[in-house]
Order: C-alpha cells, then structure tokens, then sequence
C-alpha cells in the first residue's frame, strides 16, 4: 500500500500500469490500483516479481523517487547492509579510548 497523502498530492487517480525502474535500469511493469474513496494506491501485478527479482528481503527499504505520472525509480536500502556498517560503526567507536 501507498501512504494516501502521496497518492493523493502525485499519483493517478485511476488504476493503470507503471513503470518500475530499479537499481540496475531494468523496468518492471506493475499494476496501480487506485482505491478513490480512501484516496489509496497499491501496486498489484508485478510487484512480487519485481521484489523478487530484486531480492528484496524483510526490513529492505525502498525509497520511490517520481519521475513522470507513470515512470517510478526505485532506490533499495538493504537492511543487513545497513545492520552490517552500523555494527563496524560501533567497533570502531569502541576501539577508540576516550
């Protein structure tokens, strides 16, 4: 599901397809479903195999930066690449005497 305020201020108000461009510049169809009597979107066919084929696993975060009405760019933030840095973070930081 879309937060509301997002779809309302950015997306169409119709369902139809879009365009998902991930991290590697590949597109992935997707179905966008409008919901208008909560002012909701989700995305339905070809969302699960665009997580799959981007491996996309529990915690992932995926920030969707607009690009046209029908064109989203889809930037992943892996959750044990940032668990991993934030772990080597606190070693260092505890390495360092004070």
């Amino acid at each position: 599901v879309i937060p509301s305020e997002f779809v309302r201020e950015h997306l169409p108000h119709t369902s139809k397809k879009l365009t998902l461009w991930d991290p590697q510049a590949t597109p992935w169809q997707v179905d966008y479903v409008y919901c208008s009597h909560r002012s909701a979107g989700a995305f339905s066919r070809g969302w699960s195999q665009f997580s799959i084929g981007n491996n996309l696993e529990k915690f992932d975060v995926c920030v969707f930066e607009l690009i046209a009405e029908d064109t989203i760019k889809v930037h992943i933030y892996r959750a044990q690449l940032l668990i991993a840095q934030y772990q080597h973070q606190e070693e260092l930081s505890a390495a360092i005497p004070n």
